[in-house]
Parts: C-alpha cells; structure tokens; sequence
C-alpha cells in the first residue's frame, strides 16, 4: 500500500492538488470495493501527512473505520466533520454518531444526535427512520423497565413481608422458649421452697421427739428418788392387781340370801 501511495507521488507534485485529488479518488473506488483498510490508509495519509483539514475526508475516513469496527476512530473524525460548513455534511455527521450511541444501548443521546441531524437536513430519510426507530425501541425500554421495577418492588415486598413472617416467627419462638424457661425456673424453685419448708418441718418433728419426754425414763427418776428400782415397783403393783383380782373372784363366789316375802323390802 505505501508503494502504492509512492507511485502516485512520483506520476503527481506530491504538493499538488491533483495528488491529494488522486488520494481521494483512490480512497473512494478503495471503500466502494469495501476495501476499508486501504480506504482509510489513503485518507489518513491526506490527514495525517498533508494536514488536510477537509470535512469530506473526515466523514469518509469515519466511514471506513465505522466498517473496520473502530468505533473511538470514527466517533473521533465524525465530531471534527461537524465543522463542515455544508449542513448536509453535518446531518450525516450527527445521524453517524447517533448510530454508534444506539449500539452502545445509549438510546437516549442516539434520539438526541437524530434530531439535530433533522435539524441540519430535513430530507435525511435515513436520520429520520432513526429517529422514529429509536425513539419507539426507547419508549419500550422505558415500558419494559417500568415492568422490570414493579416486579422488583414486587418481589422486594414479598422478600420484606417473608423477612417480617420469618422475624415474627423467630420473636414467638424465642418468646415460647423464654416462657418455657421461665417456668422450669419457677417450678425449680418452687421445688427447692418445699424441699426446704420439707425439711425444716422434719427439723421441727425431730427436735419434737427429742423433746417429748419418756414415760419410764420418768418413772425410774421417780423411783430413784425413792431408792427403789423400776422392775421392783412393777412386781409390787402386779402383787396388788392380783390381789384385788382374787378379791373379787371370792366375792362373786359367796352365796347370796334369800329376801324374806314376808318382810317388807326396807
């Protein structure tokens, strides 16, 4: 390709306008081939070398990189083709750009660079079928985020109204289980209360018994007093039981008299 470009310079004044025509010419049969490598080697050499400051060679050489998939490069040279003083040139300039905005989904700022490109040329058919297509496939975005967003408060709602159940569900648990504890340790001290009003009640019986005094052990004090031992005093009182015993039998024995009929009563 630089060979090329050489060739031409040496059948051309390399500073004449016949050259950098022959560049043009070349770069346009190069794109019409869609040979867009060759294209923007040819217009980048009027740039770049000869400073060309043309608005065509701009939006042409955006062109080319548009179809090699340099979208910075041609964003770059479409912007500089707005100095074009033919509107024309600058409603392609914006249509172009507005183009690369809506493949990178930015449908908004795609919308606006149409409408100026309107503005700039009215007859822009193609700017025009942009703009209505993008301006339709904007307004269903928006329906279609909208939609998005009330499912997502939906479905937000719904995550908020389970969290709460969940929460609430957790709070009666924690509340079942505190009360359960609270009863296990009330019923644990109430089973420590009686065992201890237990206790102290067998305390009272025992000291009770301690206290009680004995009858014997009584009656061998008593009977110590008077020197004589308990055993002794039992024989002597089971002598005299026995006694009154024999007393009685001999009584029921003696015979008893008849009542004289005769004699009164008293």
């Amino acid at each position: 390709m630089k060979l090329l470009i050489l060739a031409l310079a040496l059948s051309h004044n390399i500073d004449s306008i016949g050259f950098k025509n022959e560049l043009k010419k070349q770069a346009a049969q190069a794109y019409t081939k869609n040979q867009y490598k060759q294209s923007t080697q040819y217009l980048e050499t009027l740039v770049d070398s000869f400073h060309v400051q043309d608005p065509n060679v701009f939006l042409n050489l955006s062109h080319s990189y548009h179809q090699l998939q340099k979208s910075e490069l041609a964003e770059k040279h479409y912007a500089k083709a707005l100095s074009s003083p033919s509107s024309q040139i600058r409603s392609v300039a914006y249509q172009q750009l507005g183009v690369l905005e809506a493949k990178k989904q930015k449908l908004e700022k795609a919308l606006e660079y149409f409408k100026k490109s309107l503005k700039e040329n009215y007859k822009n058919e193609k700017a025009r079928y942009n703009f209505e297509l993008t301006k339709k496939l904007l307004e269903k975005k928006k329906e279609q985020e909208k939609k998005d967003n009330k499912k997502q408060n939906q479905k937000n709602q719904d995550k908020q109204q389970k969290n709460q159940n969940e929460n609430k569900q957790n709070q009666d648990k924690k509340n079942q289980q505190q009360k359960k504890q609270d009863k296990n340790k009330q019923n644990q001290q109430q089973k420590k209360q009686n065992e201890k009003s237990k206790q102290q009640e067998d305390k009272k019986k025992t000291q009770g018994k301690k206290q009680k005094p004995n009858p014997d052990k009584q009656k061998n004090q008593r009977f110590k007093k008077i020197k004589m031992s308990l055993d002794r005093a039992k024989m002597i009182l089971q002598a005299i039981k026995d006694k009154e015993v024999k007393y009685y039998q001999q009584i029921k024995k003696k015979p008893i008299s008849k009542r004289d009929k005769s004699k009164p009563d008293w």
